[in-house]
């Protein structure tokens, strides 16, 4: 070997067959680092698309359309506007609740009327707002957006809040947000549900039982179900909050109504 390495001809012979097979080597490594980096780089960004920007069946069917997410806001605005309470009042006979108590056409001050029967029609009239519009949206929608979701979980709170048949007057958006939690997680919606019952059982404070249950709701739809809705959740729950200021206001100061009270 040393023989043939001593011959100026033969070390060049060998130094290009090194040579050759070095940048072989090394051409095979950077395709398969391109390979790796290109699989990694689909895995994270389809991982981030997935989890936190959109909810949707097919990726590559993303079409963001400003016109679409109005009309998905206008159309649950229009259902979340629906006076329920205010119906039932009518149907039963009973004291208009915009006259009484807080104001709210909501299942709690429907309860101060004095009938529970009312009261739970209403509640379950104002969830059924809430849940199925989402309901249809994620479930028989072909192809929805996470903006879509976004706008219809917003439009019924919002229209329950400020419904366009009361003068933009309403009730809290506490049951629709109920409905809406159900049919986005069946396990953060059953959790809102206890946090509200053991909350309302040990205080007999309504608005106390329904900030508690709203403001654990974003962790619970996270943790329960590892749902990419959290960020919905979070939203409608600061607009919630934000509408019971009023009662957070009178629980400090010890004024507020208790469940059954006049």
């Amino acid at each position: 070997m040393l023989g043939v390495l001593r011959s100026r001809k033969n070390r060049f012979i060998v130094a290009g067959t090194y040579t050759g097979y070095m940048l072989s080597f090394m051409n095979s490594v950077d395709k398969s680092l391109i390979d790796l980096i290109n699989i990694l780089y689909h895995i994270i960004v389809n991982n981030i698309k997935e989890k936190w920007f959109f909810v949707i069946k097919d990726m590559d069917t993303l079409q963001f359309s400003p016109l679409n997410v109005i009309v998905y806001f206008i159309a649950a605005y229009m259902i979340g506007s629906i006076p329920v309470g205010l119906l039932i009042s009518k149907i039963m006979r009973l004291t208009d609740p915009r006259q009484m108590g807080s104001g709210n056409v909501g299942a709690t001050n429907i309860l101060r009327t004095g009938s529970k029967k009312a009261a739970f029609f209403t509640f379950m009239g104002d969830l059924l707002k809430g849940y199925i519009p989402v309901l249809y949206v994620t479930q028989f929608d072909e192809i929805y957006t996470y903006y879509a979701l976004f706008a219809v979980c917003l439009g019924v709170i919002v229209g329950h809040i400020f419904s366009i048949y009361l003068s933009f007057r309403g009730g809290k958006g506490v049951a629709s947000f109920v409905g809406v939690l159900l049919a986005l997680s069946l396990p953060a919606g059953l959790f809102f549900i206890c946090s509200w019952l053991l909350v309302a059982w040990l205080t007999r404070y309504s608005s106390m039982s329904s900030i508690v249950a709203v403001g654990l709701s974003p962790v619970a739809i996270f943790y329960l179900d590892n749902s990419d809705n959290a960020l919905v959740i979070l939203t409608l729950s600061c607009v919630i909050i934000l509408k019971h200021a009023t009662n957070i206001k009178r629980l400090v100061n010890r004024t507020e109504p208790k469940i059954g009270s006049q």
